[in-house]
């Protein structure tokens, strides 16, 4: 403890008539609609503590404290000013001293970035701040005490998720020159600021980067390690942000109100638009659009959500040039490509049967200028994909043209033919993420092919209700929630909610759903966060059937 220094008066220093805790206070109250007063937050009856600017450091031992200046003394910005919003239950774990050295749970960061000036007094050298910063890192971090009462928060994926929906519904806010954002998808285990994100920040910021995200040593000091989600906003020459950064701070402050709780008035929760955000809706348009930027593409996604039938809303934009195939565990090299067949005429004998591909190739060769073929595989990845189209997987090549020999492929001469893409062949497939057979698209399939994911939305229709909409809404929440991305792979689509009324609905979910649920926790597909919470949802559902 001695080698630190803890100092809440920092930025309530006034300096020339300008108090840092006046502009902050500002910047907040004005940019998230929260209000900080009296070293408190306040909104809709919430006291949260404000720890009003404490700088944390662990100070070279060859530099000695100036007590006539509340500012960190020396060379490298020794340590970094910081404030952070904290829960309301921290007021009685811990007082302000040991809140400063360590505390629990997690809380928004603000360090403010000053760069220093040098004075000569005698043979030593002074390093102090600025009068102002020049910018600020914003952060989502946890105490170094742990998550405390926090860890069911910050542990469950759908925590993150929203922060990554969030980041997802503001992409074309973030200006490279002026912010940079990183975060790890789990908050909880402890990990040093990426290097990459450290060097970045840099670029803006120069020697005012906070120092004490740079320490690496993850078991003594650097609060970078404790930090999961950050931005660095540099502020514009009248030392303010830029209205996209102003969009940036008000997304991490609300962010962080609504995962505790203190929600602004708002007409919808925030966190629908985040998870829309993350999961578009996909329909027929936007398959053509992707097909049109990308001649081979496969839609992915769980059971139930009918990719089947945007297959076949897909293939009306086609005419009538357009072939559909089914994959199952038997189809072959020689019955999608080609191959060698046993005659079917009656007569004894063997001949060569031109495969789905070969007749796709073909036909699209002697269609007009203009006009497309359209190549449908349903459930391409039940089927061994490496041995069913072997040398032919290089037709598939994105950026070049490759030509394929095809053994005892050839023309009514004897002559042997090879087989080349034509630019106007499409090929459309689909592919049910909760098969067990996903591992069969390996990393030569998926650099070849254009992956679109379809995620379950709730039935609608003539064929849908409002129960099994509610019944939808709900499963679809725990698996937002307590599943991480490969549970998502799971999460059913609306099809095992479909009925015109309640009674029907419900003898769905007995016949399709809890079958489909019981299989996921007997054969332990899920993860044990999820599955705790499926376990409780299907006893539950069973009580009201």
């Amino acid at each position: 403890m001695d080698n630190e220094i803890f100092d809440i008066k920092t930025w309530g220093q006034t300096i020339n008539t300008i108090s840092h805790e006046s502009r902050f206070n500002n910047w907040f109250n004005t940019l998230s609609g929260f209000v900080v007063d009296d070293n408190s937050f306040s909104k809709d009856q919430v006291n949260v503590k404000f720890s009003n600017g404490f700088r944390i450091s662990k100070l070279p031992s060859n530099v000695k404290v100036d007590p006539t200046n509340t500012h960190f003394i020396g060379k490298d910005g020794a340590g970094s000013l910081f404030t952070c919003l904290l829960s309301k239950w921290d007021d009685d774990e811990m007082d302000d001293e040991d809140l400063g050295a360590k505390y629990l749970g997690t809380s928004l960061v603000f360090f403010p970035c000053y760069e220093q000036e040098a004075t000569k007094q005698g043979r030593k050298t002074i390093y102090k701040n600025k009068l102002l910063p020049s910018g600020i890192v914003l952060a989502l971090g946890m105490g170094s005490g742990g998550p405390g009462p926090d860890e069911r928060l910050v542990s469950n994926p759908g925590h993150i998720r929203r922060f990554e929906g969030f980041l997802n519904s503001i992409k074309n806010k973030i200006v490279d020159s002026e912010t940079i954002i990183w975060f790890r998808d789990e908050p909880i285990i402890r990990k040093s600021v990426p290097d990459i994100f450290q060097k970045k920040t840099k670029t803006i910021f120069g020697e005012a980067t906070p120092h004490a995200l740079g320490l690496r040593n993850d078991s003594g000091g650097g609060y970078g390690q404790y930090i999961y989600a950050i931005a660095s906003l540099k502020f514009d020459n009248n030392g303010d942000l830029s209205t996209n950064q102003k969009t940036i701070f008000e997304g991490f402050s609300n962010f962080y109100f609504r995962e505790r709780g203190w929600k602004k008035e708002e007409p919808t929760d925030l966190a629908i638009s985040w998870y829309q955000s993350l999961f578009g809706k996909i329909d027929k348009n936007s398959i053509i659009d992707k097909l049109g930027r990308n001649k081979y593409l496969i839609l992915a996604g769980p059971p139930g959500i009918k990719k089947t039938d945007l297959l076949n809303q897909v293939k009306e934009n086609y005419s009538n040039n357009y072939l559909i195939r089914q994959f199952h565990p038997n189809t072959t090299y020689q019955n999608f490509v080609g191959g060698i067949q046993p005659t079917l005429n009656g007569s004894v004998g063997f001949e060569f049967y031109k495969g789905p591909l070969i007749e796709a190739i073909e036909r699209a060769s002697k269609l007009k200028d203009g006009e497309n073929f359209l190549l449908i595989i349903d459930e391409i990845n039940r089927a061994d994909l490496s041995s069913v189209l072997g040398e032919a997987v290089n037709l598939f090549e994105p950026t070049q043209k490759y030509s394929v020999s095809i053994p005892n492929y050839s023309n009514e001469k004897g002559e042997a033919l090879e087989l080349t893409m034509p630019d106007n062949l499409h090929v459309l497939c689909a592919m049910n993420t909760a098969d067990r057979n996903i591992s069969s698209i390996d990393v030569a399939i998926r650099r070849r092919f254009a992956f679109l994911n379809i995620w379950p939305e709730e039935p609608i229709g003539q064929k849908s209700c409002d129960y099994g909409r509610g019944c939808f809404n709900s499963i679809k929440n725990l698996f937002l929630e307590y599943g991480n991305k490969n549970d998502l792979n799971l999460m059913p689509g609306g099809y095992y909610f479909l009925g015109k009324n309640e009674q029907e609905v419900k003898d769905v979910l007995k016949d399709r759903l809890l079958p489909l649920l019981e299989d996921y926790l007997q054969e332990n597909r899920i993860s044990k966060i999820l599955l705790t919470e499926i376990d409780l949802y299907i006893q539950r559902l069973k009580q009201t059937l």
